[in-house]
């Protein structure tokens, strides 16, 4: 989702099951669909229990993550909205990308966050962080309702917690 100052830009990618990424410097961006084009993304043989695929997180003209950072994507929403959740009650957290060793630490200090991956750090205003993140999760699971419709049950059970989130944030 994007933010009205289009400062912080936050999208999940779909990674096509029958491409496999051979050279993280030369992926081919275009077998990555935005999931806004679910009805694509309905098209192709996913497996909702491997479902791989990239955040990306823009602010600015700097990418946070993207295509290189590619994994298990319901996953990576799942952990980085278990971060904002810990960031309730305390002033930092962590967690890794679910299939590969990146760890994501996230530090919160006034007004401010601050997101430290792979010996790069980044900061944002807090809010503007948590509200456009959760906005973007709930985008990519409300599309995973229209390409999965079988596995309704488990993905309002990831939508339940996210919107429990946002309650505990006044959002």
């Amino acid at each position: 989702m994007e933010n009205n100052q289009q400062r912080l830009k936050i999208e999940t990618f779909i990674l096509l099951p029958e491409y496999r990424v051979k050279d993280l410097n030369k992926i081919d961006q275009t077998k990555f669909i935005n999931i806004k084009k679910h009805q694509d993304l309905r098209r192709h043989n996913l497996d909702f229990e491997y479902l791989e695929g990239a955040l990306s997180i823009q602010h600015r003209d700097k990418i946070i993550f993207g295509f290189k950072y590619w994994d298990l994507i319901d996953q990576l929403w799942f952990s980085l909205m278990t971060a904002m959740k810990e960031l309730i009650n305390h002033t930092n957290t962590e967690f890794y990308f679910p299939d590969q060793p990146t760890k994501v630490i996230l530090e919160k200090k006034d007004h401010r966050l601050s997101i430290i991956s792979n010996n790069d750090k980044t900061n944002f205003k807090f809010y503007e962080f948590i509200r456009t993140s959760i906005d973007a999760a709930l985008e990519f699971h409300h599309a995973l309702l229209k390409i999965f419709p079988d596995k309704q049950d488990f993905i309002y059970e990831d939508i339940e917690y996210i919107e429990e989130i946002k309650k505990q944030y006044n959002i």
